[in-house]
């Protein structure tokens, strides 16, 4: 993210009064457990162009997160489905994730599900004894 987006993102912030929000970028991996262990949602606004299935996704699924996904073009190879074990997202829709953030506050039971849904999916899918 250059400076612009990261500025627009704290006005944005600062306009809605938005102090429990955390615009992380890049993480330490020495310091991801604890931003984990925070958070009830996790957004990935992109993952359109990732080689693969991104790890920090599968990571946040076996966290048992609540997860708001963008992605166009793969959108049947991810383990993410919608309202199932995430929200998928058009990617970069500013007015979907809030939206959805919107809805994931409001309705902790449809929050906690789809955490306990993407959990459940990586214990019984993307396990180690379950990949070998």
């Amino acid at each position: 993210m250059n400076d612009d987006e990261a500025n627009k993102l704290k006005a944005i912030k600062q306009e809605h009064g938005l102090e429990n929000v955390v615009f992380t970028g890049m993480v330490k991996n020495s310091d991801i457990n604890r931003y984990y262990a925070a958070s009830d949602v996790i957004v990935f606004p992109d993952i359109s162009k990732s080689i693969g299935f991104p790890t920090v996704v599968a990571e946040s699924m076996a966290m048992g997160k609540a997860i708001i996904m963008g992605i166009k073009g793969y959108e049947k190879a991810t383990p993410i489905q919608h309202l199932e074990t995430g929200i998928i997202i058009e990617p970069r829709n500013a007015e979907q994730i809030k939206y959805w953030l919107g809805m994931l506050r409001e309705d902790e039971e449809l929050r906690i599900k789809l955490g306990k849904n993407a959990r459940k999916y990586t214990e019984e899918h993307m396990s180690w004894d379950k990949q070998a």
